[in-house]
């Protein structure tokens, strides 16, 4: 880098991918097949409720019910087709049948074999990972059993054990479980909103989350546990640490789940030594420096632009998540064993490889803002903004985990990296006449005497205001222009290039600035643009306007329905999950906030949502939040401590003549501040609404036509 010698690292690059060339981190075993001659009039229908598909098939002379599922937490997958047709068969095209680039990765073929009236498909994926299919062979109750070991034998034992034990207790027991099992997962918490699609969006982030994280397994990668029949997964389905991973975990707090996020960070604590070893070779120093984009077990390969796979932010980045781990449960016992460890880690990279320089401030060499000038030697960089507010943030936690500890190992150190480290750089921006913010307020830029000058789809320099949270609303009226100012000059270089991802961030980030029509204007372009009428992302928007630098090129015909056919006429499409994961979300970030200490009920909700409820989404702080709005006017609130803490609730009722049911608080402004006990329970209500049957305030929001603005 220092030589400029550009085309020396792009050639070291490619001989790299050449000699070690990795296939995709999933290899889907293939598709089995119910072959009858059915007709074309059926109807799929999936229920988020209970994680089941149900259907009604066609056949010539009869009309057949289907049901399935893949059972919560189990290696199984049960469907009944009643009647069982007698002349149906089951067939498994494996995957090397599928998809051409996956023949090419040159595993060994399936073996087939037949125990009574099981059918045994064993597939060893290289090097030694043998995966075992059973299933019975007629219905109407099918049962597909999975298994995998290091030994061939093993993996159809248990496989075939599996299914006895599964047939054995029955179709109608198995359903009720798993039906009960996510009947509980969905009791957690729960949002109710007058916009029929948007609640939808809530439930299938959190839905498509729960779908793919398993505790105990690898955590989903960009597209989740689902490879696309006939291709292979893009970017090789690995793990995207700029900000794919982190919008994929998201919903995990806010949403009330955190044994989703936990999938994850178990991943970065088991893996943590692997880590630490790459930063040793790489950097020659101690501390964790996590590759952008990677494999299970922390699997590197040169996969991804080197200005990407060597910023620092994906450290950086990661940490936060588990950061906020510990902000959602305040867990004292998980910090110690598991938090403090992966913090401290990445504490220890930056304090050894920063560099202070003749201007007595510490400087990140070399780094780079995530895929600004995509892998262009242009792209490598000193001091990005971004790098600059996760470091600040880093030596704030580490303050913060030390005082809950009581440890005094590296406070001080990241007292002196915070006062010393290098300032954000900002830049000149003319800012329009009719602007909001005044003349000549600076904006945060990518680097030193660098703006952003392009439409992109990171507003990666805007960390520092989200998710960041390093320059708030709730700070001074200068940092306030400064967000009000950058956030103009990111929206002046047009959408053109923004991804859906990049939507679903921009819901979070208008609303903890307060912008509530603008969260709400970013959530209607991902809705009409972004997804395919059953809620699906596939990183292009959906339609033939060709207002996105990611339209995908479709053939010239005459389409009764762009968005439903966009599926079989795009040739390049590219399912991703993180942004549904985002919206989920961004629409919690909507109806309830508690950064900075301070929890804040319905603070971007737009205004033609007169009515809507939530209860018990998770705030920082570990408190569970309830309330409800209704006729423009919120009327209700209930707050939970899951922890001994300090709660301070600012006030959301439009005047004082509310009643609390439960501890008196301080009041401070318009502070309400109670010392909560674990399971203590707080209540504010307006006298009429004493009695709220939450039931019939759910089906009376969802029975109010607010209809879809659509653009």
């Amino acid at each position: 880098m220092e030589k400029k010698d550009f085309d020396t690292i792009s050639e070291t690059t490619k001989k790299a991918i050449k000699k070690n060339p990795i296939g995709p981190t999933k290899v889907y075993l293939g598709r089995l097949d119910l072959e009858y001659d059915f007709q074309s009039c059926s109807q799929f229908e999936l229920s988020l409720a209970k994680a089941a598909v149900s259907a009604t098939l066609q056949s010539k002379h009869e009309t057949h019910g289907l049901q399935a599922f893949v059972f919560k937490d189990k290696d199984l997958f049960c469907f009944r087709l009643d009647p069982w047709p007698e002349k149906a068969k089951l067939n498994l095209l494996p995957f090397y049948e599928t998809s051409p680039g996956l023949t090419a990765l040159g595993h060994p073929e399936v073996k087939i074999s037949q125990n009574g009236n099981l059918t045994i498909a064993i597939q060893q994926i290289l090097p030694d990972t043998y995966f075992a299919i059973c299933w019975n062979n007629k219905g109407p109750d099918i049962f597909v059993s999975f298994s995998n070991d290091k030994d061939e034998e093993t993996a159809k034992k248990h496989a075939i054990l599996n299914h006895s034990l599964w047939f054995k207790k029955g179709f109608d027991a198995i359903l009720e479980e798993h039906i009960q099992e996510w009947k509980n997962f969905w009791s957690v918490s729960a949002v109710t909103l007058p916009e029929k699609n948007i609640e939808f969006l809530w439930y299938y982030g959190i839905y498509i989350l729960a779908s793919s994280a398993r505790k105990g397994s690898n955590p989903p990668g960009l597209q989740g546990l689902w490879a696309m029949d006939g291709r292979n997964p893009a970017w090789r389905g690995d793990y995207h640490a700029n900000i794919n991973v982190q919008e994929t975990f998201w919903p995990a707090l806010s949403g009330n789940h955190l044994e989703l996020l936990d999938v994850w960070i178990d991943y970065m604590h088991e893996t943590l030594s692997k880590v630490e070893y790459d930063t040793k070779k790489v950097f020659g120093t101690e501390g964790s420096f996590y590759r952008c984009a990677t494999f299970p077990n922390y699997t590197v390969i040169s996969n991804c632009w080197d200005p990407v796979g060597f910023a620092w932010s994906s450290t950086g980045f990661l940490a936060y998540l588990v950061w906020l781990r510990w902000r959602y449960s305040m867990d004292k016992k998980w910090l110690k064993e598991k938090g403090y460890s992966l913090i401290k880690s990445t504490f220890l990279f930056y304090s050894a490889n920063l560099e202070e320089e003749a201007d007595g401030k510490y400087h990140i060499p070399l780094s780079s803002s995530p895929e600004y000038m995509e892998g262009s030697p242009q792209a490598w960089c000193k001091d990005p903004n971004i790098d600059i507010a996760l470091i600040r943030k880093c030596c704030d936690w580490i303050i913060e985990i030390e005082d809950t500890l009581k440890i005094e190992d590296l406070r001080e150190r990241a007292k002196e990296i915070h006062h010393k480290l290098v300032g954000y750089h900002f830049v000149d921006f003319n800012v329009p006449g009719n602007a909001r913010v005044p003349e000549g307020t600076p904006v945060l830029g990518v680097w030193k005497d660098k703006a952003l000058d392009r439409s992109h789809r990171h507003p990666s320099h805007l960390m520092a205001i989200h998710p960041a949270m390093d320059i708030t609303i709730d700070g001074s009226e200068e940092e306030r222009n400064i967000i009000d100012a950058s956030l103009l000059q990111y929206l002046a270089l047009g959408q053109f290039c923004w991804g859906g991802h990049t939507y679903a961030q921009m819901v979070s980030f208008a609303a903890v600035i307060g912008r509530r029509e603008m969260a709400y204007e970013f959530l209607r372009k991902y809705c009409n643009d972004w997804i395919l009428p059953n809620g699906l992302h596939f990183n292009c928007t959906t339609g033939l306007n060709g207002n996105s630098y990611f339209s995908r090129p479709m053939e010239e015909k005459k389409l009764k329905n762009p968005r439903k056919d966009l599926l079989t006429q795009a040739r390049d499409l590219q399912l991703t999950i993180d942004s549904s994961c985002a919206i989920s979300c961004g629409i919690s970030d909507m109806l309830v906030q508690g950064w900075g200490d301070c929890i804040r009920v319905f603070p971007a909700i737009p205004s033609r949502w007169k009515d809507a409820m939530f209860i018990d989404l998770l705030t920082e702080g570990a408190f569970k939040v309830s309330a409800l709005k209704k006729g423009g006017k919120i009327c209700w609130v209930r707050i939970i401590a899951t922890v001994d803490n300090l709660c301070r609730l600012r006030n959301p009722f439009s005047d004082n003549n509310f009643i609390i049911d439960g501890e008196s608080p301080e009041r401070k402004e318009d502070l309400l501040i109670w010392n909560m006990t674990k399971g203590q329970e707080i209540n504010l209500f307006f006298p009429e609404n004493k009695d709220l049957n939450l039931l019939q305030e759910a089906e009376r929001i969802r029975g109010l036509k607010v209809e879809w603005l659509k653009v």
